[in-house]
């Protein structure tokens, strides 16, 4: 799936792609899902983008993960932060469950600026 979201964002751009996901993300499972099993769907996650041959970036990573996360029926959001470090500017993307991230370090946010709620905060029932 990772190739085929790094497609649809290269062509589609992320309002696009995320509105479409967003649509198509209605949770299908009913059993309860734990802020660790979402931490778990997030390392899974990075290892298959780690072991895949094509590109995967962070915003790839976090919007299959979100999907996947919405899909089985658990709050996430996606955020984006901005850093500007020695005259570079840099983005990066994560998910976070009641503020948790989990597909990044917990102190990520610390590094990189969240610049954007993306719609909705979500909640958890922990």
């Amino acid at each position: 799936l990772l190739p085929l979201v790094w497609l649809a964002l290269w062509s589609f751009g992320l309002p696009r792609l995320r509105a479409w996901l967003t649509r198509r993300a209605m949770p299908r499972s009913t059993q309860a899902v734990t802020l660790d099993d979402a931490g778990a769907l997030g390392r899974a996650v990075n290892i298959a983008a780690d072991l895949s041959p094509f590109p995967v970036t962070c915003l790839t990573r976090s919007l299959l993960l979100e999907w996947w996360l919405r899909r089985k029926g658990v709050p996430s959001d996606l955020r984006i932060g901005v850093q500007l470090r020695d005259g570079a500017f840099r983005a990066h993307a994560w998910v976070e469950c009641v503020g948790v991230p989990v597909n990044d370090r917990m102190d990520i946010a610390l590094d990189f600026l969240p610049f954007d709620d993306f719609g909705h905060k979500a909640t958890f029932d922990r």
